[in-house]
Parts: C-alpha cells; sequence; structure tokens
C-alpha cells in the first residue's frame, strides 16, 4: 500500500481524483481542466506515487531475497 505523508488537503483531493480516473485519456482530460500551476502540482505529485510504489516494490523484492537466502546452498 503506498502512503505518503505530509500531504496538504488539495494535494490528497487532487490525488483522490487522480486515482479515480480510469484511463489515460480520461486523466489528459481531467489534467488539461487544471490551469498550469495545478498541472506542475500534479505532475510532482504522480511523481511521488510512482517513486513510492518503486520503493514499496524494491522492499518486497528484498524480502523476498532474504527468504530465498534461507534455501541458498553455501
Amino acid at each position: 500500500m503506498i502512503q505518503i505523508t505530509g500531504l496538504s488537503n488539495r494535494q490528497v483531493r487532487l490525488l483522490d481524483e487522480m486515482w479515480e480516473l480510469d484511463t489515460y485519456e480520461d486523466f489528459m482530460q481531467w489534467y488539461n481542466t487544471h490551469d498550469r500551476r495545478t498541472q506542475r502540482l500534479i505532475d510532482v505529485l504522480q511523481q511521488m506515487v510512482v517513486a513510492e510504489s518503486m520503493e514499496e516494490d524494491m522492499n518486497e523484492f528484498k524480502e523476498a531475497k532474504e527468504v530465498l537466502s534461507k534455501f541458498a546452498l553455501q
């Protein structure tokens, strides 16, 4: 589960709206309804989600590697 702390109410609202979109086309249509300043904020939020997702994936990989190492021949 992705967790990003320290967000403002506006940032949380934008992420909630983003999460509800089904397709890239829906995202772009929604994105283009915002002014340039809000688009930059959306860009940053999107990058934060991607970075957190990658970190979560890496942690899962680390845990799997630790479990598998118990069965490795030495």
